[in-house]
């Protein structure tokens, strides 16, 4: 984010798992990267959806299904007409005894354009 290939520390601002009437809540989060050009701020709200199972490597596993709804922020120091706000609704598929096995991520941004993306667990390798 930095544009000279620098890593750029997060603040977290949030990070909160708050009681609902959905079965396991909501996790809110938000962050904060700064750097000398630009402030760009995430924030998301994920609840469950639903219990379900997935077929993976030829078995059927249990799963549970959660979606955030989500906020991009991009405000730049020294040209504020290149400032936007981008929606992004994900879907996430976590797998009993695996973890996140499969999401798809939709981006809305500031002119209504949107694009899709799609991404699943392919193997699981030990890592020594």
């Amino acid at each position: 984010m930095s544009g000279d290939g620098k890593i750029t520390k997060g603040e977290k601002l949030q990070d909160t798992v708050v009681s609902g009437n959905g079965k396991l809540g909501a996790h809110l989060t938000k962050w904060t990267y700064r750097t000398s050009q630009l402030i760009y701020t995430t924030s998301s709200e994920e609840k469950f959806i639903k219990d379900t199972s997935i077929s993976w490597q030829g078995n059927q596993l249990k799963c549970i299904v959660t979606q955030a709804n989500g906020n991009i922020s991009l405000q730049t120091i020294n040209d504020v007409s290149a400032n936007n706000q981008t929606a992004v609704v994900s879907r996430l598929y976590f797998a009993e005894g695996i973890g996140l096995i499969k999401f798809s991520i939709v981006f809305t941004n500031h002119n209504g354009k949107y694009s899709n993306n799609n991404w699943e667990l392919i193997t699981i390798k030990e890592v020594k």
